[in-house]
């Protein structure tokens, strides 16, 4: 058995306790025994519980923003001109949001307050997204049909 091949079955069974029971509720006994592997192994790899979380829980922080990130490059790389309207409908809306996704994601961010690793990979992750964001707009401001970007005689163009 291949060290890479544990590590993946130890964040696979995490992940799923996770979804199923909440951050509260994991035991890395119960992680050790979906994975079929010893509590030693995932200590060895992780440290323990917080490291196994901000690992776990990181990564999943990290493949959300991706997949937001990504749906907003294919949108812009697809279209040439675009207008203010159809940009403002590609930022994420709570509402299409269940309430288990919403309740796991502030679950997760109360859990960086005192987990400092996933604190940093959060932070590190946001400001990534800032950049991209920065980026993104720049993007987008160029692909712009400038009809529709007069706001109003108050305002100019933006």
């Amino acid at each position: 058995m291949q060290p890479a091949d544990s590590r993946e079955r130890i964040l696979q069974a995490t992940r799923a306790r996770l979804k199923s029971g909440g951050i509260l509720s994991l035991r890395v006994a119960d992680v050790a025994k979906d994975a079929d592997t010893s509590i030693t192994l995932i200590y060895k790899y992780y440290r323990d519980r917080d490291g196994l979380l901000a690992q776990a829980l990181g990564d999943m922080y990290d493949e959300f923003r991706q997949r937001q990130m990504q749906r907003i490059d294919t949108w812009l790389s697809e279209n040439e001109s675009i207008t203010l309207e159809q940009f403002a409908l590609l930022t994420p809306n709570p509402a299409e949001e269940t309430k288990p996704e919403r309740d796991f994601r502030l679950q997760m961010l109360a859990t960086a307050l005192e987990n400092e690793e996933l604190r940093v990979r959060i932070k590190k992750t946001t400001n990534d997204v800032y950049k991209w964001t920065l980026e993104t707009l720049e993007v987008a401001r160029k692909k712009l049909d400038r009809k529709s970007t007069r706001l109003n005689s108050s305002h100019g163009y933006i």
